[in-house]
């Protein structure tokens, strides 16, 4: 994007921003937003790997904590108590086996458990009286992430009546310059029409480029998630496999690096060139 952005330099007439952001695996969206408040962007392009795909789509993401709630008591006398494991663990079943909303594009709303934390712990002779999962929620165009924890509540109520709650978690995360910030873990998931401006324009930079202009959608979430969220016309293209990003050996094709240069660089005349 540099590279491309820096060749189409001399000619825009509009000023392009590159913006290099931290955590996007962690907080996706929450750096990009600082950058968003202080560019103003007319449009955004998410620069992750799409193998050279133009990205109209991509699932959102909300990081939820469920809680049962019990009784304590002896571990002698479990009678006299009402158990918070036993009962989120009936209420993992439940939600393993609820269909979750699905995108004819996107795929599944899936939920995928995290982690599991009981309190107090450890809890010796004792029944605990709490136990909170994390769940990973994706989320697709169209939900509310109210009605999505609303909806998690209500599958596993009848459980034990009233003694879950769930909320999107807001954990503390520390940047590498030691700065902390702990966001509200929301990630909007969004689409774009196929036939909007942006997305064709950089479909006619990518067949310029010499590449088979296709169109594709993310399984992964992106920062992209705060751009569309404010309304921000989004798109995503970037060289490498999707399947290759955010892992231990991960590589990416010179080739497509080469490519995807020339894409941004003509993406960036056709949207900001300076008027002839």
């Amino acid at each position: 994007m540099i590279v491309g952005v820096g060749a189409a330099a001399a000619r825009l007439g509009r000023p392009v921003a590159v913006s290099s952001t931290v955590l996007e695996e962690t907080i996706e969206g929450v750096a990009l937003g600082e950058v968003l408040d202080l560019v103003e962007p007319d449009a955004v392009v998410i620069c992750e790997p799409s193998s050279l795909q133009v990205k109209t789509a991509q699932r959102g993401r909300i990081e939820i904590t469920l809680e049962a709630r019990g009784v304590p008591a002896h571990a002698a006398h479990p009678e006299r108590g009402s158990n918070p494991i036993d009962h989120m663990a009936r209420a993992l079943r439940i939600l393993a086996q609820t269909d979750p909303p699905e995108d004819d594009q996107l795929g599944p709303g899936i939920l995928v458990a995290t982690d599991v934390v009981s309190d107090p712990f450890p809890s010796i002779s004792l029944i605990s009286t709490t136990v909170t999962v994390r769940f990973d929620r994706r989320t697709l165009p169209g939900e509310e992430s109210d009605q999505v924890l609303e909806d998690l509540v209500r599958i596993v109520d009848h459980v034990a009546p009233g003694c879950f709650s769930a909320r999107a978690t807001s954990d503390t995360v520390v940047a590498y310059t030691g700065a902390t910030i702990a966001p509200l873990r929301v990630m909007a998931p969004w689409r774009i029409d196929p036939e909007h401006p942006l997305v064709q324009t950089c479909l006619e930079a990518v067949t310029i480029a010499g590449a088979a202009p296709e169109l594709g959608v993310w399984g992964f979430c992106t920062n992209g998630s705060e751009s569309a969220r404010r309304g921000i016309p989004t798109i995503g293209f970037g060289p490498g496999r999707e399947s290759d990003a955010h892992i231990e050996d991960e590589s990416v094709s010179v080739t497509e690096i080469q490519t995807a240069a020339v894409v941004y660089q003509h993406l960036a005349l056709f949207v900001a060139r300076e008027p002839a």
